[in-house]
Formats: C-alpha cells, sequence, structure tokens
C-alpha cells in the first residue's frame, strides 16, 4: 500500500530515505514525514510484547516517576485512560498514586499482564468503542504511541472527544530532529523501526496534528528526563538540546 499524506492527503512527497522494504516519506504540503507503505498491524505487536521483563528498568522506573509527577502538577487525580499501556506499568504507578485508571493496548499478551500480574484495569478495546459507550476521562496519555497510529490526527481527534471539558491529554513521541537521531548510524534500533512507526515527527508537525485535531492550550514541555547514573555532561547537552526542540524525545500537553 502506498498512502497518500494522513494529515492533509497530499500526494506528492520526497523520499527521506529507503529502510529495506520501507519506504519514508516528508509531505510536499504540510511536511509530515511518514511511512508510505506500511505492513498490516495485525503482524507485528504480539511479536513487539514478547520476552519482555516482568518489571520495568530502574531507567523506566525513574521516567514512570518523573512522568506522573508531571501529571500531578496539572491534575492531581481523576479517571486516567492510558493509550498504548502495554504492560501497565505506568498504570500501576498512578494507581498507587490515587488515580483511577484504564489502560488500552492491541496487544492481548501485554493487556492480560497488566491485568493478571499488576492488578491494574485493561483490555484490547478501541477508541472508537470507548467513544460509543460515551466514556470520558480527565487525563489521557500516550507515551510513544501517537507515531504508531496510520492516521495521527484522526485519532487524536477521537481521544479529544474522549476528554471531560477541560481534561488533560499528555503526549511524548520521539523526535526525529534529535541530535542523537541525526547522528546515529543505527536510527532504527528497537522500538524506533519503521516496521512499528507510521509518522516521524518533528515539534513543528506535532504541535500542527494537534491543532488539527482540535485541542487547545497545547504546550511543548521542555523535560529531559534524569536517568540514575548518567553522565552530567551528558545530561547537561540533553537539556541544552531540549531548548531547541532537539533532544530525543518530544513532550507535550493540550487541552480539549
Amino acid at each position: 500500500m502506498m498512502r497518500s499524506c494522513p494529515n492533509c492527503t497530499e500526494t506528492r512527497n520526497a523520499l527521506f530515505c529507503l529502510e529495506g522494504d520501507f519506504r519514508i516519506v516528508t509531505c510536499a504540503g504540510c511536511g509530515l514525514t511518514y511511512l508510505q507503505n506500511p505492513p498490516p498491524d495485525e503482524m507485528i505487536y504480539e511479536d513487539y510484547y514478547q520476552n519482555l521483563p516482568l518489571q520495568p528498568s530502574e531507567e523506566l522506573s525513574s521516567i514512570i516517576v518523573q512522568r506522573l509527577a508531571r501529571l500531578q502538577r496539572r491534575i492531581p487525580q481523576g479517571y486516567l485512560l492510558d493509550i498504548g499501556c502495554g504492560q501497565g506499568f505506568f498504570m500501576a504507578e498512578a494507581q498507587r498514586a490515587g488515580y483511577r485508571v484504564l489502560g488500552i493496548d492491541v496487544s492481548a499478551s501485554a493487556v492480560a499482564f497488566a491485568r493478571d500480574t499488576l492488578h491494574v484495569e485493561a483490555a484490547t478495546t478501541s477508541l472508537d468503542e470507548l467513544l460509543s459507550r460515551q466514556e470520558r476521562f480527565d487525563v489521557i496519555t500516550l507515551w510513544h504511541v501517537l507515531e504508531h497510529f496510520l492516521n495521527p490526527t484522526e485519532e487524536l481527534r477521537k481521544i479529544k472527544n474522549l476528554l471531560a471539558p477541560g481534561g488533560y491529554c499528555f503526549i511524548e513521541a520521539p523526535n526525529l530532529h534529535s541530535i542523537k537521531f541525526m547522528l546515529s548510524r543505527k536510527k532504527w534500533i528497537g522500538g524506533n523501526h519503521p516496521l512499528y512507526h507510521r509518522t516521524f515527527f518533528i515539534h513543528t508537525t506535532l504541535e500542527e496534528t494537534m491543532r488539527k485535531s482540535g485541542f487547545k492550550d497545547i504546550e511543548r514541555i521542555p523535560i529531559s528526563y534524569k536517568i540514575p547514573g548518567q553522565n552530567r555532561v551528558y545530561s547537561i547537552i540533553k537539556q541544552a538540546a531540549n531548548v531547541f526542540a532537539a533532544d530525543a524525545f518530544l513532550d507535550y500537553v493540550a487541552r480539549r
């Protein structure tokens, strides 16, 4: 399948790069970089969660604590939906902090782990199903999820409609214009591989996607995670890069 731009339907594009059979292009209309020939989702996501650890690493645990602190400063309690919850590590921490939580994911095995091992509410429910049930959430999180969607604008519109009035949406996504990405010769290691990702954001295209989806009060959060044992000089470089939206991740918060 060779598709047009998921954000503006423009068919003209420029080749960004080839990675095996994957063709990654940049839209001539809106500048969004996306995977032009994505494989079917059902082929990949059960494998995505195979052989993962039964508990988060020290690094991920630290990141989860910092993500939760960011939420608590905006909305200290409420009903939280974690989209692409995976094994549920973030949800478990949020539940311990007093949030009522629900997680959804396409992987049945990841959802089963979250539900049966971490004892958090999780399901393979779709956004459309939640909308049909007229569910409403005070806060919705997408930690490295938006880049997996075939049509991020359309999905964000659904997410906005799942928020209660004044509710918050938190998004974190990989940054195509990060210094680390641009210098790396192994750009696609791990989950960043285009087998899994459909859209490759920079700060301008992510902001525009959120605007087109109807969100308001869109704010980039220039945060660089503090990781235990991380080299101090490296931390300072990351913090400086984040000022210019050139760190590894892009972090945003917006309201309905």
